[in-house]
């Protein structure tokens, strides 16, 4: 589990540093940082898909450093509970190549070279890790896929879960939950292990005949249910990264997302959300002491976030409940006096 996360000059982030919790959601209004913060744990998701950009928004690698300055050398340092210490920093050779490397005190070491100007990747210059299995950070990201190539059954794995298939094939509690999304409606999952393909199929003319579909083109809800899930249920002792895993969800897929992460103790997330519901959900079933919320915004173009965690968690939502989204820069700048306020109206 990541204890502590400390990250400089990375994006709009100038200088952060908070201690973790087991479930860590961020929230906070568009465009104060949420996704970088995200993006710096993601980048330790490296040694699963060597391109940049399935883990980090950018057009070019200057977008990484603080204002876009190469001077401003950027440091993500995370303290786990496993690794003990890892840092990804980067080393510039001639302006024309970028290595990342992650260096650790123990074997999660990798070193990736890149085109400093047209972000392609080039070559692994080193990978300590003895299994891409040993490395517990996943950023994960829902992406509607035709053809699922990996075949590796152990986790669905990062960023866009292209072994879904296998990990459905081979994980009854996975493959009844996939399946019965559909049956509700009268379809069945059909693997295609031999294509890589996924469909859903029903039966037609009184079960004469066979109508089949791409999984792609079903319902977008549905496909996101079932690759949270998938993410739930394959893994353990992981830091699972998600960005809005809420959207474009039905609510009650929400609900129950929400409460499958809250209660689902052997993994660590971080989250970033928008949506009130989902908050509610979290905070009402996380265990106190699992538990914080981190509010981003903006100050001097630097991106801070505000903590709530134990008792004033509990008393912030004790007075905003669900609206908090609507006071979150009331809450940043007076909250002690609103908790005191509210105290004394309550004598």
């Amino acid at each position: 589990m990541i204890k502590h996360l400390q990250i400089k000059n990375f994006k709009s982030i100038k200088e952060l540093e908070f201690d973790c919790s087991r479930v860590n959601l961020f929230i906070g209004e568009p465009n104060t940082g949420k996704s970088n913060i995200l993006e710096a744990i993601g980048i330790f998701s490296l040694p699963y898909s060597k391109q940049i950009t399935d883990f980090v928004r950018l057009s070019k690698f200057h977008n990484l450093f603080y204002d876009n300055d190469l001077n401003n050398t950027f440091q993500i340092n995370i303290e786990h509970s496993d690794f003990k210490r890892i840092s990804i920093n980067p080393i510039i050779h001639d302006y024309k190549i970028i290595q990342l490397q992650c260096i650790s005190d123990s074997n999660m070491k990798f070193k990736y070279e890149y085109d400093l100007n047209n972000i392609n990747y080039i070559s692994r210059i080193d990978h300590d890790l003895t299994s891409i299995n040993d490395n517990p950070i996943k950023f994960y990201r829902f992406k509607s896929l035709w053809e699922f190539t990996a075949i590796e059954p152990v986790y669905l794995k990062p960023p866009f879960g292209d072994n879904l298939l296998e990990i459905i094939k081979n994980n009854l509690d996975i493959d009844e939950f996939s399946n019965s999304i559909f049956q509700n409606d009268g379809y069945n999952l059909y693997l295609r292990s031999a294509d890589h393909q996924i469909e859903i199929f029903r039966s037609s003319n009184e079960g004469r005949s066979i109508v089949s579909l791409p999984y792609a083109l079903s319902s977008d809800t549905f496909q996101r249910m079932i690759f949270n899930n998938a993410i739930l249920e394959s893994n353990k002792n992981s830091s699972i990264i998600l960005e809005e895993p809420e959207a474009h969800v039905f609510p009650y897929y929400n609900k129950f997302l929400a409460e499958r992460i809250a209660n689902y103790n052997t993994n660590q997330f971080f989250i970033a959300t928008h949506n009130p519901t989902f908050l509610a959900n979290i905070v009402e079933q996380t265990p106190d002491e699992e538990l914080k919320v981190f509010i981003t915004y903006n100050e001097d173009f630097q991106t801070k976030v505000f903590e709530l965690s134990g008792d004033k968690l509990m008393e912030t939502y004790k007075i905003y409940g669900t609206n908090m989204f609507g006071n979150l820069d009331k809450i940043v700048k007076y909250l002690d006096k609103i908790i005191e306020n509210e105290y004394n109206n309550n004598k």
